[in-house]
């Protein structure tokens, strides 16, 4: 069940996601409204860049969530 009221930890956590969200929203974008001929070009071409500006987000997300993550006790 999500809580109703988030705590700062879930806030933190949500707004790496959304950022992330928001990141890859962008390099969908700049190559969706392409003609196919010129993406498949395009997509061939920056295939490193792609890969590795999408490696580098999913790191910084993953480094910002694990900053968030909620330590819990023993029993816990």
């Amino acid at each position: 069940m999500i809580p109703d009221v988030l705590t700062p930890t879930a806030t933190a956590r949500s707004a790496a996601i959304a950022d992330l969200l928001d990141a890859l929203e962008g390099v969908v974008g700049s190559y969706r409204d392409l003609p196919e001929r010129e993406r498949a070009r395009r997509c061939s071409a920056e295939a490193e860049r792609i890969t590795g500006e999408l490696a580098l987000l999913l790191s910084t997300t993953r480094s910002r969530l694990s900053s968030t993550f909620e330590r819990r006790g023993p029993g816990g």
